[in-house]
């Protein structure tokens, strides 16, 4: 989803910009953002009957699959804590 104010209105999640921006969210409110949404045509009608945002759309996202293991994936403010590399150990 463009979060670019000079194709569309700012808004995510059900959210606008004054929203996003008021729950501290403001790198939602610019660049590109994960969404997905389900439409159903029906003669000449067209429904829209889902969307997704954020962590609903975790399994499109192979690197968000990670969620799915035993330690999961970090809580906001956590980011980091959980990946270990090969060649760094803590003393």
């Amino acid at each position: 989803m463009t979060q670019d104010e000079e194709i569309t209105p700012v808004e995510y999640d059900y959210r606008d910009k004054g929203a996003l921006l008021q729950d501290g969210e403001m790198w939602l409110a610019r660049g590109e953002q994960a969404g997905l949404s389900v439409f159903v045509r029906r003669a000449d009608s067209v429904h829209h009957t889902y969307s997704a945002y954020g962590d609903g759309t975790d399994l499109l996202l192979g690197t968000d699959n990670l969620a799915l293991t035993p330690q999961g994936r970090p809580l906001p403010g956590e980011k980091g804590k959980w990946l270990r590399h090969h060649d760094r150990y803590e003393p």
